[in-house]
Parts: C-alpha cells; structure tokens; sequence
C-alpha cells in the first residue's frame, strides 16, 4: 500500500511540473526578438511532402495485409498552386 502511495505522489508530483513548465512556455513565445530577421524569400508554386507511419497491422477492408505484423507505410505528394496534385502511397 505504501508503494502505491509513493508512486501516486511521484506521478501527480511530475504532472504538476509539467503544466508549470507547459504553461511557461507561452510567455517565452512572446518575447521581443534582438534584431529584425531577415525577409524571408518569395514562396515557392511548388510543394513537395513526405510521410512515413508506422502501424501494428495495416488492414484493407478488414483482411489483415501483414500477417498480423506490424508496417511501416510512407507517401510522397507533389502539389503546385494551379490546384495540380500527384501523390502516392
């Protein structure tokens, strides 16, 4: 009984911490930088992204494709600011 007792003041102790720390960091943001940063160049027509997941059974209309085995899944996608789109998954 006394184990949990440590244990459930070690963990309200860390929770407590971590929304003092959270809840200061909204004050750093607002900070006055030193000096001006420097203009930023034009934005690109082009856009270029990636993403990579990784899974613990990837499904396909409820049939395991895995073996019950987890995956790792990635993608690229391609847009330009006519509306064009290429991706793949």
């Amino acid at each position: 009984m006394t184990d949990l007792r440590h244990t459930a003041a070690a963990l309200l102790a860390c929770s407590a911490s971590s929304i003092f720390i959270f809840a200061a960091m909204p004050a750093m943001a607002q900070s006055q930088p030193d000096a001006e940063a420097p203009a930023a160049a034009p934005a690109s027509p082009h856009t270029f992204t990636a993403n990579v997941s990784l899974v613990s059974d990837y499904r396909y209309r409820g049939i395991s494709q895995t073996n019950l085995r987890p995956a790792i899944q990635g993608g690229f996608d391609y847009t330009h600011e006519s509306g064009f789109y290429v991706g793949n998954w």
